[in-house]
């Protein structure tokens, strides 16, 4: 739960997906470094080398176009536009109208309800500023279900759903395809063992070649009344490769070979030879309006009046934003769902900043119709359930995809003992650990233990072979025992005696080490300041390891030191023995398992990027991760992320403690409420939401 956010944001190039560093008052998004940089040098020197023909001229881009520099104007209301904008590799059709806009066809509902949030959104860019709750509500009351993928698709269940596509395409019903094409000695191709973007060694061969066909829904208007065409999705493409345009995901850029304009309403995307995403109905860029930002250059889009006004095709429109008070929103009567009587409200205002001791009695004196999570604490479940049982509000609880966790260091990249190289002393730490009572004291009873990279409601937790790690005290004495770790000196704190340690450095090094004997289990646990929850958190786990005889000294660090870039932060650089945080993967349905991947770990020759602080490297591991992430059969992705999670529940880098909670409150009167596990917003429907 959130207070207060401060986010801070550590710009990398990402292998597959983004992961936020959470705790309750600060974020960092730490992306793994692919070193693409670097790989386009070797790739063009490779090619001058071998002398090869050059390669065809690419699709231009707008990176290697004239970008004019921003002139404002006002939209046209209503009026159609032709499709396209930028160059494409096909021709699309003449844009013959669609079904009229709804304007005139529906009456909207007269109702309002006003929303109180813990935070101000700092903008409404899909792409730019800081992803918090608050800008996650507004997001879908600006661009509809599946904001978070910009309205490409929805979650319910962990299950994708179309939004703004006719639906979602897939190899089955023939709308995305594979076609086997020739691959020649320097060609860029993708491994598709691996997922690594590299050039091809080796006699000339075929390789499969994705293509999809991604169909927008044609009653898809702008909230000007100007219709959303395969243009708009063209054009955001472009921007989105242009220098400095702030979009998050490059390694699908790299890995896109063509993405153009079929006809007004089907955009086609081809990737890479090799690249096989069990994602690939994602590979849609979200529609920017090129009608409205056609003259404003790329990197300037998320700072401009736009990121703060956008135009979106979701239930409501911006009506007005008074900074530090409230943002209103207004029924969008061009929504595509508008003939089934959405969105239910006629006006949505949302105010902040409101604080935790302001939540309850706003919404209990009627200033507050609903009260989003980012303005509650846990300490308030108890006043809230009090509350739900007299019937004077209503509450939703569900389980968030964010995870806290404490990681062991595997290798110590400061010469410290490795002490979290010895499976048995790790495995004995978390029996050690009582999670289930903290748990309960934590969440008052709507929390659980978590014991993976997912809760247990995931599609891809596995239903057997998970190690779990009850409490059991007794047990973990008797690992530390065998291991070696004997308090021979009667002070309470075991000493190491012929301890003997394996580090697995790379996939393909390991190498040995004796701890000195009598060096005493003293471990150092990192984490954040000033944060009640971390600090309850760390003290229960220091005292349940002073009862197995294993010493933990808590350090608190402000969070912008903590998770600083290696060298400098003592996380991403290795220096540390144990670090409590949480990881907030991003939004979908595809585990994190990036994060303990062997090419993941941070050291000095790759700039201390990658996310596998921890120093985990388990071949067996990343082969399953890998196998789950390029395969296009959801059943065998399923079976590759269980393997994957075993393995991991095994060598245990991390112990998970519990998924954070998502929690709504409102009003009794208020219908529509609900939350879904699988999506990172408590008003992700908010189009159905009403008194």
């Amino acid at each position: 739960m959130q207070t207060q956010h401060a986010l801070r944001i550590t710009q990398h190039r990402s292998r597959f997906t983004n992961y936020v560093i959470r705790d309750t008052r600060h974020l960092t998004r730490h992306f793994f470094q692919s070193g693409t940089l670097l790989l386009l040098a070797l790739l063009m020197a490779t090619v001058t080398a071998c002398q090869r023909k050059p390669p065809p001229t690419p699709t231009p881009t707008i990176a290697n176009l004239p970008v004019p520099t921003f002139t404002p104007r006002a939209a046209s209301p209503a009026t159609p536009r032709p499709s396209g904008g930028l160059p494409t590799t096909a021709t699309a059709g003449p844009h013959r109208g669609g079904p009229p806009p709804l304007a005139a066809t529906t009456s909207p509902g007269q109702s309002e309800i006003v929303v109180c949030m813990g935070q101000e959104p700092d903008n409404l860019f899909l792409w730019g500023g800081n992803d918090t709750p608050a800008k996650l509500a507004l997001l879908h009351a600006l661009y509809g279900p599946g904001a978070v993928t910009g309205g490409t698709a929805s979650l319910r269940d962990f299950a994708y759903q179309p939004a703004i596509l006719a639906k979602l395409p897939s190899l089955r019903d023939g709308d995305a395809r594979l076609t086997n094409v020739p691959v020649h000695l320097g060609d860029p191709i993708v491994d598709p063992a691996t997922g690594a973007l590299q050039l091809y060694q080796g006699d000339s061969t075929t390789l499969p070649q994705l293509t999809v066909s991604f169909r927008l829904r044609q009653d898809l208007y702008w909230s000007d009344g100007t219709p959303v065409l395969a243009g708009d999705s063209l054009f955001a493409y472009h921007v989105a490769r242009a220098p400095g345009s702030g979009y998050p995901f490059r390694d699908l850029l790299d890995r896109t070979v063509r993405y153009v304009a079929v006809d007004d309403y089907t955009i086609e995307w081809t990737g890479l030879p090799g690249y096989l995403p069990g994602t690939y109905f994602l590979n849609f860029f979200a529609p920017l309006p090129q009608h409205v930002l056609k003259n404003l250059a790329p990197s300037d889009i998320a700072v401009s009046d736009f990121a703060r006004r956008p135009l979106g095709y979701g239930p409501f429109s911006l009506e007005e934003w008074l900074p530090g008070h409230h943002i209103t929103l207004r029924r969008n009567p061009f929504y595509w769902k508008a003939q089934q009587g959405l969105p239910a409200l006629r006006r949505l205002i949302f105010r902040f900043p409101i604080t935790a001791e302001q939540a309850l009695p706003s919404l209990l004196n009627g200033t507050c119709d609903i009260v989003t999570g980012d303005a509650l604490t846990p300490d308030q479940i108890p006043a809230i359930l009090d509350a739900q049982q007299q019937g004077t509000l209503q509450a939703a609880f569900a389980a968030d995809p964010t995870w806290e966790q404490i990681t062991f260091n595997l290798q110590p990249a400061d010469g410290r003992p490795p002490f979290g190289a010895q499976p048995a002393l790790r495995q004995a730490v978390a029996y050690g650990f009582d999670r289930a009572s903290l748990v309960e004291r934590i969440w008052h009873g709507q929390g659980q233990v978590m014991n993976s990279l997912v809760s247990p409601d995931h599609p891809a937790y596995p239903r057997s072979g998970l190690t779990e790690y009850p409490y059991d005290p007794q047990k973990a004495r008797a690992l530390l025992e065998n291991a070696g770790w004997r308090d021979e000196d009667g002070d309470g704190i075991r000493e190491a005696h012929g301890v003997r340690m394996v580090l697995q450095e790379s996939a393909e090094v390991t190498r040995t080490m004796r701890i000195t004997d009598g060096v005493p289990l003293s471990l150092t646990l990192l984490t954040t300041a000033g944060d009640p929850l971390r600090s309850q958190v760390s003290q229960a786990f220091a005292a349940d390891m002073k009862t197995i005889g294993v010493g933990v000294a808590i350090t608190f660090l402000d969070p912008a030191e903590l998770f600083a870039d290696g060298p400098d932060g003592p996380i991403f650089s290795r220096r540390f023995d144990l670090a409590e945080f949480a990881w907030s993967p991003p939004a979908g349905r595809t585990p994190p398992g990036d994060m303990f991947l062997c090419e993941a770990i941070p050291t000095s020759l790759n700039g201390w990027t990658g996310n596998n602080a921890a120093g985990f490297c388990d071949p067996s591991f990343d082969s399953s991760v890998l196998a789950a992430q390029h395969t296009t059969d959801d059943a065998e992705q399923r079976n590759h992320w269980q393997e994957a999670q075993t393995i991991l529940s095994n060598g245990l880098p991390a112990i998970p403690i519990f998924p954070y909670l998502k929690i709504v409150i409102a009003r009794p009167g208020i219908k529509g409420l609900q939350l879904d596990p699988s999506e990172p917003s408590g008003l992700y429907n908010i189009d159905e939401i009403h008194p």
